[in-house]
């Protein structure tokens, strides 16, 4: 059991998503083992995302670690007026590249404004940070 009492590590506990539930600046993500599950019931207004086709890589594993998401998730977000190519610049040297070549490497436009991206464009960055 994770130590908040979980039986696997999360983001956020659903007590967080029942304080933020109507929040216009939080967009839940729904994923789940079995993404048929969602069709049964989910979050309100969560956004579904399949663990295969939008999350892992058909050929390595390739799972980012949470403290790498939250670093890359609050770099991308830290400066919402700039373009994706301005706002990645700080937190792309943190991982060594340059923001150019990490958006090249996720083939994401990087002319799109941080609140502009899709959860699959935030999912294929955090691909191409490992």
């Amino acid at each position: 059991m994770a130590e908040n009492g979980y039986a696997k590590p999360v983001l956020v506990t659903s007590d967080w998503v029942a304080e933020h539930a109507g929040d216009d600046n939080i967009v839940v993500a729904e994923v789940d083992e079995n993404p048929d599950l969602y069709e049964e019931g989910h979050i309100p207004g969560a956004v579904k995302l399949h663990w295969r086709e939008d999350l892992q890589d058909p050929v390595e594993r390739d799972v980012i670690d949470r403290e790498t998401f939250e670093r890359l998730v609050r770099g991308i977000f830290l400066q919402r007026r700039k373009m994706l190519l301005n706002a990645l610049k700080p937190v792309a040297e943190t991982f060594g590249r340059s923001s150019a070549d990490l958006i090249a490497a996720a083939g994401v436009d990087g002319t799109k404004r941080p609140q502009e991206l899709t959860l699959r464009d935030i999912a294929q960055l955090s691909r191409a940070v490992l």
